[in-house]
């Protein structure tokens, strides 16, 4: 069972790149991986639903390099993992793509969402399940 969930609705979304929602400061440290579910009531149409969940502005799902070979001499390009609801999708359950360096989330951090591409989705909610860093525990917290 999660020690925290943190929830977005966003009934309408105000634009796409931009951050939307209330912002969370960490009570504590939480362990990540963590679970991200993403669920629309009117569903995205032509284009996938895209997320970014940050912590003090860095996203917390990290990047990936890839090449594509498109070319004789190949590219290298470096893209960043998201969250996403695929196009015609209600709901993602488990949406996550983590960075394999970022164990945590920091006591005092502060959380945003930001809707990558909104692809036309509606009433959509998002809830991060995080799980208790228990190596963040200070000294007048109890178990």
């Amino acid at each position: 069972m999660a020690a925290r969930i943190l929830t977005w609705y966003l009934d309408e979304v105000t634009g796409d790149g931009t951050n939307q929602g209330p912002a969370y400061c960490m009570d504590t440290g939480y362990a990540l991986p963590a679970k991200v579910r993403i669920h629309a009531q009117r569903v995205p149409k032509g284009q996938d639903l895209i997320i970014d969940i940050k912590e003090d502005g860095t996203s917390i799902f990290g990047t990936y390099t890839s090449k594509l070979d498109a070319t004789p001499v190949g590219r290298v390009t470096t893209d960043s993992y998201r969250a996403s609801l695929v196009d015609g999708s209600t709901s993602e359950e488990n949406a996550e793509n983590f960075a394999p360096n970022k164990t945590r989330l920091q006591q005092y951090s502060w959380i945003t969402l930001d809707v990558i591409q909104s692809g036309g989705a509606k009433k959509i909610s998002v809830q991060l399940e995080l799980d208790r860093d228990y190596a963040e525990k200070t000294p007048d917290e109890e178990l």
